[in-house]
């Protein structure tokens, strides 16, 4: 009974060993079939993701362009602003000048600017996907880009900011129109918008920090990326060859089974010199 129960289990752990370094060398053999393939496609991808990051970067200057355009407009009307505070109470004729400057071409500025903000807050938003899509990519840190304010929502807050002066402007050209016999307060009220366009002209700068921060991390991801595509095939390489020890590993655990059920159905192929050999069926 003992001898028929070895014999069973012997043909199961050789079918097992047999089945095992089947799959094994399968495997060895799809890993290195498909691993040109897998190379051309990974390193395909990563060359993507590249490209499109240097086009994030280009898009990027272009903005940061866009910005320290509307920063110097806006630094140049605050000097403006400035100026004509300080002449406004001998010159009544600026007066005049000053009332036509808040009703027409302060608000054409302002809604000029919210334009060229709502434009950037857009391909802000864009790049931002893209950039937190790259970082968490595998082999490249996901804290290379966690910002604590998007970018797109600081520039949002920037036009926010900017909604209010249109009604200031206007209010003040009223103001001008019926109070043009009063000096003093006209030059405080101009000299306040003076102070909250300066206040716009920093908020502006800290954006465009935030862009130049958002530009630095796009730069960088692309060239980890660019390295990262030139390595890919050494990488897979290196993959491929620890893929096939361990198959070959397995395939050695395989064999050792392979032997233990041959010695349990009473044909050990390790058997030496010394061993006594088992009796046939026929003669046990």
């Amino acid at each position: 009974m003992r001898k028929n129960l070895n014999r069973v289990v012997g043909i199961l752990l050789i079918i097992a060993a047999v089945s095992g370094m089947i799959f094994n060398i399968a495997g060895v053999f799809v890993t290195w079939k498909y691993k040109d393939t897998v190379t051309t496609g990974a390193t395909t991808t990563i060359q993507l993701l590249t490209t499109t990051l240097n086009t994030t970067v280009q898009g990027l200057e272009v903005a940061n362009s866009a910005l320290e355009t509307v920063t110097s407009s806006i630094s140049t009307l605050e000097n403006t602003i400035h100026i004509t505070a300080q002449t406004i109470e001998n010159t009544k004729p600026l007066l005049e000048g000053l009332s036509k400057l808040m009703d027409g071409t302060l608000p054409s500025t302002i809604q000029s600017t919210q334009s060229a903000l709502e434009g950037a807050q857009k391909g802000a938003r864009v790049i931002d996907g893209v950039l937190r899509a790259v970082s968490s990519l595998p082999f490249i840190s996901p804290d290379l880009y966690d910002p604590e304010v998007p970018l797109h929502e600081a520039i949002g807050n920037v036009s926010k900011s900017l909604d209010k002066l249109p009604t200031t402007f206007e209010t003040m050209s009223k103001s001008i129109d019926q109070s043009t016999g009063n000096v003093d307060n006209i030059q405080s009220d101009i000299t306040e918008i003076a102070t909250n366009i300066g206040e716009i002209n920093a908020s502006l700068q800290e954006a465009q920090t935030v862009l130049l921060q958002y530009q630095t991390t796009a730069a960088n991801l692309s060239a980890r990326l660019e390295t990262l595509g030139e390595n890919m095939p050494t990488i897979i390489t290196v993959l491929a060859w620890v893929v096939t020890f361990f198959f070959l590993w397995l395939a050695l655990a395989m064999f050792g089974l392979f032997l233990q059920g041959m010695e349990l159905i009473g044909y050990p192929l390790l058997q030496t010199d010394d061993q006594t050999p088992p009796k046939s069926p026929s003669t046990a």
